[in-house]
């Protein structure tokens, strides 16, 4: 008996769509925890990350985390050079 097909994001018959007001990034969660300047480095606020986030877009943090995963992933292989 073949599987039936699903589209991408339907929920299936064991799945819940969350409302959209549960959606959120993990930084938008961090930041609306009570107390989530504690969780922060020493000197890091939430309107320096803000300032960040906001001069980034989507594409460019993506390019800089495949770049620095190569670049990490190289390093473990010795054999391998970084270029």
């Amino acid at each position: 008996m073949p599987l039936p097909l699903r589209g991408r994001g339907i929920p299936g018959p064991h799945q819940e769509a969350l409302p959209s007001r549960d959606v959120a990034t993990p930084y938008d969660r961090l930041k609306s925890v009570d107390g989530a300047e504690d969780f922060l480095r020493p000197g890091v606020t939430f309107e320096e990350l803000d300032r960040l986030a906001a001069s980034t877009s989507g594409l460019q943090a993506a390019k800089a985390v495949r770049e620095a995963r190569r670049v990490l992933f190289r390093s473990l292989d010795p054999a391998t050079p970084v270029a």
